[in-house]
Formats: C-alpha cells, sequence, structure tokens
C-alpha cells in the first residue's frame, strides 16, 4: 500500500517545513487532511511523523495511493506535497437491453458489488465473467456497451450504465467424439439432448456428459472419463461444433449362476464393484461376501457365495462370475423352551419375534434375529427379578436343513423381590410425595433398570419444585441367598430456586402479552423445567414461530433466583397458497387463499379463500381470536357463499357462523358454533321425496342452529395413518328461538381405527351414524309433503368415494324410498362401515383391499340390516406428503337390476 520513501530521505531531517500542499481531495477537506498528516508549517520536518501520517491517509480508505515530495526552500525551509491519488467506488449497476437473462443473473455473474473499489481491471474481470455466462447460454454474440457516470455531490462514486446487445442464440452444427469410443457416434448421439441443429446450452452439455458416463457404467466399464467438451465457434453462420474426449477403462461382465431367487438387478446392487471403481481380487471377494449376508438375512443359513474372474487384456475387460449356492430356506418347525419354570412356554412365545411356518406366516430365521430373541427373553427374565438368569439360543436342523426346531436354554437362576424402600434425607417434600411416582414398592421383582429409575423419578419431583441442583445416591443391599433386596434413596436436596425475569428476544412484530399467555411459568415461580417445556410446546402450537426456545441467564453460577431468555424467530405473516386438481365427481378443481396469521402482531388470523369446480363454487371468509378475553378458547367468525349442484337440487346458501374451540388435550378437542345461513334451493327433481319447505313457491329458508362438536384424535400420521383412532360426534339443533324457521336436531358420529400387524400392512376400520328429526311447527311454510323429512339440503345423502365406493356420488338409498328412478331423495338417517387392507409397497406406491355397506333410510326406525348395501374393491395409491393419491374400484355385492355392475373413483387423500 505505502510507496517506499526515498523522498522522504533522511537529508530534510530536522529542516522547518516551510509550506504543505495537498493533490485535491474530492472527499476530504483541507482541515481533515491537515488533522490526518499531523503537522502543520512551521514544524520540524521528521520522518517518523511523515510517515504515520502516510498511514493514517490509508486507513480512512479514501485513497488507492499516497506519497510525499519535498522540495527545498531558502535557508533550512522546505516544501511538503502529499500526493493524493483516490479510489474509485463502484456506486450501482444499471443493466439495460436484457431480455433473455435476468438482471439478478447478469450481476450475480459479474460478482461486483456496489461499494467495492472500481478499477479497469476490476471492471475487465465482470465483463469476461458475464460474457462467459452468455457463451453458456449459447449467446456467442453478446456485446456490451459501458457508459460510466460520476455525480458532483459523490465524486468518488462510479455508475454504470451497461447496455446489452445479445444477439441470437447458437445452434449446433457438429458433434464429434474423439478417443477410444468403442460405440458408433450415432449410439452415443442418442443418449444426448444436444443435437445437430438444436440450440447450444452448457448446462444441458454438462447433464449430457453425466449421462454418457452412466452409459458407459450400463455397459460395464467401470471407470469412463468424458469431457470436458471443447466448442468452436464459427462467427459467420453463428454455429458452434463441439468435440467430446471419451476414454473407458475396465470393462467388466457379470455373472451369477444360481442366484434365480432374486432378480439379477437386485444382486448386482449388492456388488462393490460400481461402488468402488475397482475391479481387484479383493474388491470381488467383498461382493461376493455381501451377495452371501444378503442371502443370509433373507432367511437362507446355509447361502455360500464364491466368485472367480478371468481378465482380457487385449480387449481391456473381465469377467467376473459369482456362484450362488443358497440352500434351502429355513422353516421354523416349532420354539421350546428348556429351563423354563416360572414362566409357561405361550407367555416366553409372545416375546419371541421370530415367526413359526404357517399357511399365513412365512419365516425368516436369521442368526441377528435369534440372539436380539434370546436377548430379549433376557430382559424379561431380568425385569421380573431374575438377576442371573442366562438364555442359550441354539437351532436344530432335519436331516435336509430344510426345516429348525428353535431351543432357547434357560437358567432362571434365583428371583429376586424388593424387601423394603427406604427414603432418606427429604426435608422440603413429604415422603408419599416422592413415593408415589415410583414404579416399583415391597414384594415387587427387583429390576435394576426400574430402580435406578426410581432415583430420575425422585429428582424429577425436585426439579418441578424447583430443587434442580437436587442429588439422589442409591444404595441397595442383598440379602445372603440373594432373594430379597432393600433400597435406598438419599437425598441432597440443594437450595430452591425461583423464577426471576423472562426476558423475550426476536418477537419483532408479535406483541409481548401474546407470548406471555402461552406461558406455564411466572415470576416468582419455581423454577419448573418440564413448565419451561411445556410453554414451548405451546408457543409452537400458535403456529408463528419456527424457533421459540429458552436459554438460562448464567447458569453456571447457580443463583437462588434464574433469569431465562425466551429467544423466538417469527414466521412471516401473510401466506398465500393456490393449487389445482383432478377428482372424478368433480372434475378439475382449484382453490387461491390469503392468510394473515399475525393481525398487529396480536396473534389473530384472518383468512380468504376462493374454490371451485363443476358442481360447486366456494367463497370463504374466517377470522380467528385466540384466548378469547384470556381464556384457554379461541373465538372464531365466518362468513360463507356456496353453490352446489346436486344430483337433485341445486343449492345456494349464505351463511355466518361464530363460536368458540377449545383443546382439551392433545388428543381431545371440541368446539360450540351458532350458524345461521340462508338455502335457496332449485331445480328440484320432481321425483325426489320433498319435505314441506321444497314445496313453497320461495324456497328460500333461514336456519339458525346451535352447533356443539367433539373430536378425540389419536392418530400417528393424520394423512396417512397406521396406528391410533379418531372418533367424533356432532349435533346440529335448530330451533325457532335462535331465528330458525324450520326446527329440526341433527347427529352425526363417526369412529375410525388403525392397526398395523406387520411393517407393510395397516387395517383400517371405521362406522359411522347419522339421524335427524323434526320437532316442533314450521314458520310461515305450508304443511304439505312429507312433514318428517328435514329439508332436502340437511339430508344424508351416501355413494362415492369417501362412503361406499361402488356406487357413485349420492347414487345409494332404498329403491322407491330414498332413491327413486335413480335419482336419490336422501334421508334422515344413514348408517355406513367400512373395511381396509392397505399394503405399502416400494416407490411409495400402496394397494388397498376394501369392503363398504350402507344406506340411507327415510328416518332412524326405518334402519333394517337387510337393506344395506355391500361392495368389494380394491385400490392403487401414490404417497404424497399430504396423502395418497387414490384410485379406487368397487363392485356391488347385492346390486339390483337396475344398477350398474361396479364405479371407479379417483381422489386425494383415503376414504376414512
Amino acid at each position: 500500500m505505502a510507496s517506499p520513501l526515498p523522498l522522504l530521505g533522511f537529508e530534510w531531517e530536522g529542516k522547518i517545513i516551510h509550506q504543505i500542499r495537498f493533490d485535491s481531495s474530492e472527499n476530504l477537506s483541507e482541515v481533515d487532511l491537515f488533522r490526518l498528516v499531523g503537522v502543520r508549517p512551521g514544524d520540524r520536518y521528521r520522518t517518523r511523523v511523515i510517515r504515520e501520517g502516510i498511514d493514517r491517509l490509508y486507513r480512512t480508505g479514501n485513497f488507492k495511493d499516497v506519497w510525499v515530495e519535498v522540495a527545498p526552500l531558502e535557508g533550512e525551509n522546505v516544501s511538503v506535497q502529499f500526493m493524493l491519488v483516490e479510489k474509485r467506488l463502484l456506486s450501482s449497476i444499471h443493466v439495460s437491453g436484457n431480455f433473455i437473462i435476468s438482471k439478478k443473473n447478469i450481476l450475480e455473474a459479474m460478482r461486483f458489488q456496489p461499494g467495492e473499489e472500481f478499477t479497469e481491471a476490476r471492471w475487465e474481470k465482470a465483463l469476461s465473467d458475464l460474457a462467459a455466462l452468455y457463451h453458456r447460454e449459447g449467446y456467442f454474440q453478446a456485446a456490451f456497451s459501458p457508459q460510466f457516470k460520476r455525480r458532483p455531490e459523490r465524486p468518488r462514486e462510479v455508475e454504470v450504465f451497461l447496455d446489452i446487445h445479445e444477439g441470437n442464440q447458437a445452434r449446433i452444427r457438429n458433434i464429434s467424439f474423439r478417443g477410444s469410443v468403442i460405440f458408433s457416434p450415432l449410439t452415443l448421439a442418442f443418449k444426448m439432448r444436444s443435437q445437430k441443429r438444436e440450440y447450444y446450452q452448457f448446462k444441458i452439455l454438462e447433464e449430457d456428459m453425466k449421462r454418457l458416463e452412466s452409459f458407459y457404467e450400463e455397459k460395464g466399464y467401470l471407470k469412463a472419463i468424458i469431457g470436458p467438451p471443447e466448442s468452436s465457434f464459427i462467427e459467420k453462420t453463428n454455429e458452434v461444433d463441439i468435440l467430446i474426449p471419451v476414454e473407458p477403462f475396465n470393462r467388466i461382465e457379470i455373472f451369477f449362476e444360481g442366484g434365480e431367487l432374486f432378480p439379477r438387478k437386485k444382486l448386482a446392487s449388492l456388488l462393490f464393484i460400481k461402488e468402488t471403481r475397482s475391479d481387484e481380487e479383493g474388491i470381488l471377494e467383498e461382493s461376493a461376501r455381501q451377495i452371501e449376508a444378503f442371502y443370509l438375512g433373507e432367511g437362507y443359513p446355509f447361502a455360500k457365495v464364491t466368485v472367480s474372474s478371468r481378465r482380457f487384456p487385449e480387449e481391456n475387460r473381465m469377467e467376473a462370475r459369482f456362484t450362488i449356492g443358497s440352500g434351502y430356506r429355513t422353516r421354523i418347525k416349532k420354539f421350546e423352551f428348556p429351563g423354563a419354570q416360572s414362566f409357561p412356554s405361550k407367555r416366553l412365545r409372545e416375546i419371541v419375534l421370530l415367526q413359526k411356518e404357517g399357511l399365513f406366516a412365512k419365516s425368516r430365521y436369521t442368526e441377528d434375529r435369534l440372539q436380539e430373541d434370546a436377548e430379549a427373553l433376557l430382559q424379561f427374565y431380568k425385569k421380573e427379578g431374575f438377576r442371573s438368569a442366562r438364555v442359550s439360543p441354539e437351532i436344530q436342523f432335519d436331516s435336509r436343513r430344510k426345516f429348525a426346531t428353535i431351543f432357547f436354554k434357560i437358567n432362571e437362576g434365583v428371583r429376586t423381590r424388593i424387601d423394603g424402600i427406604e427414603i432418606r434425607g427429604n426435608q422440603a417434600l413429604a415422603e408419599s410425595r416422592l413415593r408415589d411416582p415410583l414404579e416399583i414398592h415391597p414384594e415387587s421383582p427387583y429390576y435394576e433398570g426400574a430402580v435406578k429409575e426410581g432415583a430420575r423419578r425422585i429428582l424429577g419431583v425436585y426439579a418441578r419444585e424447583g430443587y434442580i441442583h437436587a442429588d439422589v445416591k442409591l444404595s441397595i443391599s442383598f440379602s445372603e441367598d440373594q432373594t430379597s433386596a432393600g433400597i435406598a434413596y438419599d437425598i441432597t436436596e440443594g437450595k430452591q430456586v425461583r423464577l426471576g425475569r423472562i426476558r423475550l428476544e426476536g418477537n419483532l412484530r408479535t406483541r409481548d402479552y401474546v407470548l406471555l399467555r402461552e406461558m406455564l411459568i411466572h415470576e416468582g415461580d419455581p423454577y419448573d423445567l418440564e413448565k419451561i417445556l411445556k410453554s414451548q410446546q405451546r408457543l409452537y402450537r400458535t403456529g408463528l414461530f419456527p424457533i421459540a426456545r429458552f436459554e438460562p441467564v448464567h447458569p453456571e453460577e447457580r443463583p437462588s433466583v434464574q433469569d431465562v431468555t425466551l429467544i423466538v424467530t417469527e414466521r412471516p405473516r401473510i401466506a398465500v397458497e393456490f393449487g389445482v386438481g383432478y377428482a372424478d365427481y368433480e372434475r378439475l378443481r382449484g382453490f387461491f387463499e390469503m392468510t394473515h396469521k399475525n393481525l398487529w402482531g396480536t396473534g389473530r388470523q384472518i383468512s380468504a379463500r376462493a374454490e371451485g369446480s363443476r358442481v360447486d363454487e366456494k367463497y370463504t371468509l374466517n377470522y380467528k381470536e385466540p384466548r378469547f378475553f384470556g381464556w384457554n378458547v379461541d373465538a372464531r367468525l365466518g362468513a360463507a357463499y356456496i353453490i352446489e349442484r346436486r344430483e337433485s337440487f341445486d343449492l345456494e346458501t349464505s351463511s355466518g357462523t361464530g363460536g368458540f374451540d377449545k383443546s382439551f388435550s392433545d388428543t381431545l378437542k371440541g368446539s360450540f358454533l351458532y350458524q345461521y345461513e340462508r338455502n335457496r334451493v332449485t331445480d328440484v327433481d320432481p321425483t325426489a321425496r320433498l319435505a314441506p319447505e321444497d314445496l313453497a313457491d320461495v324456497n328460500i329458508v333461514s336456519i339458525a342452529s346451535l352447533n356443539p362438536s367433539l373430536i378425540r384424535d389419536t392418530r400417528d400420521d393424520p394423512f396417512n395413518p397406521r396406528s391410533g383412532s379418531v372418533n367424533g360426534v356432532t349435533f346440529r339443533d335448530a330451533a325457532k328461538m335462535m331465528g330458525s324457521e324450520i326446527q329440526f336436531v341433527k347427529t352425526t358420529a363417526q369412529t375410525s381405527w388403525y392397526f398395523s400387524p406387520a411393517p407393510r400392512l395397516v387395517l383400517a376400520f371405521s362406522g359411522r351414524f347419522g339421524a335427524a328429526q323434526r320437532f316442533g311447527e314450521t314458520k310461515s311454510i305450508p304443511i304439505s309433503g312429507d312433514t318428517q323429512l328435514v329439508p332436502i339440503p340437511e339430508r344424508f345423502f351416501l355413494g362415492g368415494r369417501s362412503t361406499v365406493r361402488g356406487y357413485d356420488q349420492d347414487k345409494l338409498g332404498v329403491q322407491g324410498v330414498t332413491l327413486v328412478d335413480g335419482k336419490p331423495s336422501g334421508g334422515n338417517a344413514m348408517l355406513i362401515f367400512n373395511e381396509e387392507l392397505r399394503i405399502f409397497l416400494p416407490k411409495s406406491f400402496g394397494l388397498v383391499f376394501f369392503f363398504d355397506h350402507g344406506n340411507v333410510w327415510l328416518g332412524h326406525e326405518d334402519i333394517a340390516f337387510s337393506q344395506i348395501k355391500s361392495t368389494a374393491g380394491t385400490g392403487l395409491r401414490y404417497n404424497t406428503p399430504v396423502g395418497p393419491l387414490r384410485l379406487d374400484w368397487g363392485y356391488k355385492l347385492n346390486r339390483e337390476a337396475a344398477e350398474s355392475a361396479w364405479a371407479l373413483h379417483f381422489t386425494l387423500g383415503h376414504a376414512f
């Protein structure tokens, strides 16, 4: 940086500086310059002081170069001139003329940021990088015309205006190959996306190199060096010739003898040859051991694999032959437990995971599984108090080594029980509070794990009371015959720690009280780590924060009052979602939704959604008020406008909803809503059974109702459950006193259960029931028609992809009653049962076999099991993060003469 100082020679040392001059500086005033150099006229010349002044000028960052020129004057006087070469900085780059490549990509390619020093060399490098970007995209004739401007108010800054003439994209004139190509150029060209007369793109060409490498690997070459491609641009015709170097090495041909039990592709995937790109003898042997291990894992304990190889140097290839002797797959005939006296064989068999061969159970014996079962039996005995138990597994094969008997030889030893439990040293907490959470008690079997867990549970009780530094020491004494054990927990309580200040960080938009209301901890409470973690979980459940964590302040100091800091990161407040889909009934459908998740930083939410399809249009507006008036309930308001085109009628609904939602636990949720809606029914099919409201001259009916509901959901995955259940009940009570023109009560209940008997199987069962009943009088509507039926929009309709899948949408009913001439009328009661066997296949696919049963009746008193219709079918699934895409085919098992034999359904999500 600083220039050498031949002009700062010591010959001027001590002379008087008569005059100081500066080269013009566009950024610093003369006052600033004198302050920086640290000398004034009249001072004596000191080389050290001048050097320090130059350093201070450099450190301002304004100067590219600084040096000093000294000239003698009369007598002992000298003149000093500071020569200043100021840096120029890039202010901004304005791009125009670009149509193919975005401004963002252009600036990223140039890698020249505002504020960096602007030099000619740096600018040329930026243009070179930009030209390389255009060349990669095939624009070899791209030209760049820059203009540089400097503003008077900012003289050091350079503003660049870059005009780009992109030209035309070059085409590929010819593609050729060089080296030991082996295959014909036509064969290689067929593997490439880049083709003659196509536009040149380097990104596609790079992908082509990888495709060629994969092609050579597929043909048995362990290694193939492809590229880098050489491109020659012909300016006259705006074309490119491409030359691709190709050099393959070490071709290997793999043969499997005796491996018919499994596909060749599967066996080839086990080889280390491609992974290591080596054909050495050691790699071949390791591959043979890998295949052997695979057969052992598939239940072939006598499998042996050998490998032989033969090289053909003149052809640059080698043959490797794997000979597989699989032997029989072991079928387990029975299990025996010699030495077991305390437990029956049936109880011990429940612990063993290996299966006995049967009609529906296929055993897969492996040595590892045998050892795992032996360990499981040993742990069972230890939990039952047999401290010195021993389990030795053995297997005996028949003469053909096809069937096997598994022996688990058991030496139980002495059983130890707990004689007594002492808790000592507790002063702050009563002994009863410490004994309650213990899983052990006198006379229970002694198990070391449960005894140690008792110490942790005692610490947990203390931790909830703020004794976070408490300590528990465990001592155990055994009787001489080892049949009993005395347990003692010695407690050192330490000081109680209380919660101090709660500091909040990261909530830039969210108000403090929104975070504080979710907390189960308050200043002055015992420092309870469990409540702190639950508070953290509650913050996550608000959906406002992807990160929320508590951190103690200076925990190493062990204070009696512990401050904590809550650090959060906020999610974006506004979310926009949209999508399109297809289903068999709606055909093409789509939606658009916009949500503000944190209105004014209060956690309030508002959302607007529009969706539509061939059969319906829905427009909804919803508002959510969390923690209504500080209560542990959420209030919500909603408005909706819906148009539905059903099989037997058209419906136009305008509605408003208000009420409360409450989570009683992680699995139990409830709601209580008031709903007011105006229904306009048109195009009612003349064959449908009609309620009085359906016969009115003006089919507009107001319905006001209270709608309580309760749902318990223990599923492990709401989109694709493998275990758990979902159970719910919903009531709808419409009455005059709430503003309704008609009066009825409606109940819907559902229960669905999921079990996984094997890793790739799920059994799913569901039952649904619904009933509606009119009561009282109907306001201002003449009594005619069927006075027991509720209005047609409130009735139950069955048939379709989520009810009984052998029938088309809404086309299930009792002939002549709720289904007349193929037109559904719906009914006041319905019943559905579903059973499914879900099989998970590789590559996210799945297969389903199902039975569906159900029907719709005029009223609950008309329900007859003899009228239930049943269908059976199968379906194909493709699993996605939001549930499976499904295609179901259902066949009617007890169809009537006028009914079709089957129905096909396509949609997203499980039927239940």
